[in-house]
C-alpha cells in the first residue's frame, strides 16, 4: 500500500505518465542528438522504462561507465549476454535525474566524441 500512497501523492497515474513522457523524451533526445550514442530500438518501439544504447566506438564503453560512476551514475551497464549500456527510469527516478543524465550524455560525447 506504501507505493499507491506515494503514487497518489504524486499526482496519480496520469501525472506519472506525463512525467514518464517527460523523463525519457530527455534521454532518448540527449541520446538521439549525440552521434557517438545509437539507440537500440526503433523510434516506434522505445520503452520509457529502459532505455537501451550502445557507443558507437565499444572501446569507449569502460571509460563511459566509469566516468558515469564518478559522476554518481550506476548500473548503466547493459545485459550481460546483450550488451551495450541501459538507463532505467523508473517511478522513482525524478525528472531532475533524468534531465541530469541527459547532460552528462552531452558533456561525456563532447569529451570523449
Amino acid at each position: 500500500g506504501l507505493v499507491f500512497e506515494w503514487l497518489l501523492g504524486q499526482g496519480g497515474l496520469e501525472a506519472m505518465a506525463r512525467s514518464s513522457r517527460r523523463k525519457c523524451a530527455l534521454v532518448y533526445g540527449a541520446l538521439d542528438s549525440c552521434p557517438l550514442y545509437r539507440v537500440k530500438a526503433a523510434a516506434e518501439s522505445r520503452s520509457r522504462m529502459n532505455i537501451c544504447f550502445s557507443l558507437t566506438d565499444p572501446a569507449l564503453a569502460p571509460v563511459f561507465l566509469a566516468d558515469a560512476a564518478a559522476a554518481g551514475f550506476v548500473n548503466l551497464a547493459g545485459h550481460r549476454r546483450a550488451g551495450g549500456l541501459r538507463v532505467s527510469l523508473y517511478n522513482a527516478m525524478p525528472e531532475a535525474g533524468a534531465a541530469a543524465l541527459a547532460q552528462f550524455l552531452r558533456d561525456f560525447a563532447r569529451r570523449r566524441g
